[in-house]
């Protein structure tokens, strides 16, 4: 998740990226009935900082709090996100795929063999 939102000039509430943290899926082995807990013990709050690259494993659950307040999208939460895929190079509607497809194919190979 790439923020292009003025995170200090912002009109609204909310936008922070909730991630579960990863020993809360292993909850019960560790349970202590005479510990307190607090939201921050089982969720990340990440802020949607101006240029700030959030990276993590989407299988966790995630999600994004409720933006509130501002009803104009010129100034609301702005942001570019995207997934992974397995790492090897590709393209596509590229002049590169139709005049070198070896070229991608020779890449693709190299790739692969080095995360063996």
């Amino acid at each position: 998740v790439l923020s292009l939102t003025r995170w200090e000039e912002r009109r609204f509430s909310g936008g922070e990226t909730s991630l579960l943290r990863p020993e809360t899926l292993d909850y019960w082995r560790g349970f202590d009935s005479s510990v307190g807990l607090e939201r921050g013990d089982l969720v990340a709050e990440v802020q949607p900082l101006f240029d700030r690259l959030t990276v993590f494993d989407a299988r966790l659950p995630h999600g994004v709090s409720r933006v509130e307040g501002e009803r104009d999208p010129r100034g609301g939460r702005l942001v570019l996100h995207g997934w992974f895929t397995e790492p090897a190079p590709f393209s596509e509607g590229s002049r590169v795929e139709e005049e070198e497809p070896g070229r991608l194919a020779g890449l693709a190979t190299e790739e692969s063999t080095r995360h063996v």
